[in-house]
């Protein structure tokens, strides 16, 4: 069955003359300097330095050793997922195609980013950047959001007491 709602393309053909609203990389920096810089307050306060020292070299490790790769770019009329597995190749999904997105955070390997296309198809992104893609689509199709959807029709129904009182 071929899905006309994700159109995987080669990441040479991609379309070099239009530039991306928002990239995403896989590397939180904002986390990684915010432990350093933490670590290195807990090693100058002495109160609790060996804290300061446990931290320091993983956040090092990880800004150091970790690979970062592009992840989501964003354009005005679609956005493209970059697959780790296969590097040459990246998903294309139309703004128009998505039914609803959601961001399911602290899941065990991050937060996941899930898109409801037409036809009842599912994508599945896992990304420790969830503030920054939340973001992107508040911007871009805010409507489309599941929460937002769900807030909103819980807003329009009249509350009932468990114990059948007011109305």
């Amino acid at each position: 069955m071929e899905n006309k709602s994700i159109e995987t393309i080669q990441i040479q053909n991609v379309n070099q003359k239009e530039k991306p609203k928002k990239t995403i990389m896989t590397k939180p920096y904002f986390a990684i300097y915010s432990c350093i810089t933490i670590s290195l307050l807990l090693i100058i306060s002495q109160k609790i330095a060996i804290l300061g020292y446990i931290i320091l070299p993983f956040a090092l490790l990880v800004l150091w050793k970790v690979p970062n790769r592009k992840q989501l770019e964003f354009y005005d009329d679609y956005l493209l997922i970059y697959s780790e597995k296969n590097k040459e190749m990246c998903e294309k999904i139309e703004y128009k195609n998505i039914v609803e997105w959601v961001v399911r955070q602290g899941q065990q390997g991050g937060d996941c980013l899930i898109f409801r296309l037409e036809g009842d198809i599912y994508k599945q992104v896992e990304s420790f950047r969830a503030v920054s893609i939340v973001r992107e689509l508040n911007a871009t199709i805010p409507e489309k959001e599941a929460n937002r959807k769900k807030n909103s029709e819980m807003k329009n129904t009249a509350f009932k007491w468990p114990w059948g009182g007011k109305k």
